[in-house]
């Protein structure tokens, strides 16, 4: 019995959301005695990060479990809706004894109730679980090489990363939003967060000062900010590019809208990038708009063993 947990092309949260799903199928899996495998193979960004999953199998073979859940007619919360098909599909598979692989997507984890950045800070992964998500998050060697000639092995850094929100990061989103549905247009990953850079470029210096980093490697959603730091020539601030980009071709709720966002390989590429900054980095500072902070730099830091702090930037 095999499930692979896919990445594909359709699927419409980051590489912070995937994981956080993958966390929940393999703890599922190990409950009921199925095998996991991870996926990147279909999607672009396959060409700079891949896993160790042998199986092969269709791109139409796969079973996007959102989807389900979306057209799915209920009266019951849109993650209570993942979380019951993800246990009906497992039941399934486990009662018929189906020794084929199962493709599916799903990012359903249990984490919004109360604090949900405090949540998925303290959420437990066991030592089994990281060395299997390690095996499962391959970075390419052109991607090594790049991280190398910004500062090279031997140099202790800490990152930085500033989730800014959706509306930083999606090209011509705003030109675009009379097209979208208002029910899509009002939802929380569309919010125009009011966001002031000279107060963020604040918060860098004092982690330079207060933890006496020799680098700080800037990480952002939002290239717009970045160029802004880079306009105070502040030597101890390492820019990997200005070349970020939503890993989804429609993130969020988009997906049910015509929008569509489109992705060049060297933005793949900047993505995959600042990952492996993430997973090498001495400390990882994580600033986010949203209440569940960035999942793009929380989930690495737990996977890799490195040091985290998250901090919601309104509570700031």
């Amino acid at each position: 019995m095999h499930i692979i947990h896919s990445y594909h092309p359709g699927f419409s949260g980051g590489i912070g959301d995937f994981l956080r799903g993958s966390v929940y199928l393999y703890n599922k899996c190990k409950e009921n005695n199925i095998k996991l495998s991870l996926s990147w193979k279909y999607h672009p960004i396959s060409r700079f990060l891949c896993s160790s999953c042998p199986i092969r199998y269709s791109l139409d073979y796969i079973l996007d479990i959102q989807d389900i859940a979306i057209k799915h007619s209920s009266d019951m919360f849109f993650h209570e809706r993942l979380q019951q098909i993800n246990e009906y599909i497992i039941q399934t598979i486990k009662q018929e004894n189906n020794k084929d692989p199962v493709i599916m997507s799903s990012f359903y984890l249990d984490i919004y109730d109360g604090n949900p950045l405090e949540n998925i800070v303290k959420y437990p992964l066991s030592e089994e679980a990281k060395k299997f998500f390690q095996k499962n998050i391959i970075i390419s060697d052109k991607i090594r090489l790049l991280k190398n000639k910004i500062i090279p092995d031997n140099q202790d850094y800490a990152t930085m990363h500033f989730r800014l929100g959706d509306m930083h990061t999606l090209p011509n989103i705003q030109e675009q939003l009379t097209n979208i549905p208002e029910n899509i247009k009002s939802n929380y990953n569309l919010h125009n967060f009011n966001v002031d850079y000279d107060y963020l470029y604040y918060l860098i210096q004092k982690n330079i000062r207060n933890n006496n980093f020799k680098y700080i490697v800037l990480l952002s959603d939002s290239n717009d900010f970045k160029k802004h730091v880079a306009l105070q020539n502040n030597n101890k601030i390492l820019i990997t590019h200005y070349d970020s980009c939503h890993s989804s071709i429609r993130p969020g709720l988009l997906k049910e809208s015509g929008y569509k966002n489109t992705t060049k390989e060297s933005q793949y590429e900047a993505t995959v990038l600042d990952l492996y900054m993430l997973i090498n980095s001495s400390k990882n500072i994580s600033y986010s708009n949203y209440a569940w902070g960035s999942g793009f730099s929380i989930w690495p830091s737990k996977i890799f063993d490195i040091p985290l702090e998250a901090h919601y930037l309104t509570n700031e």
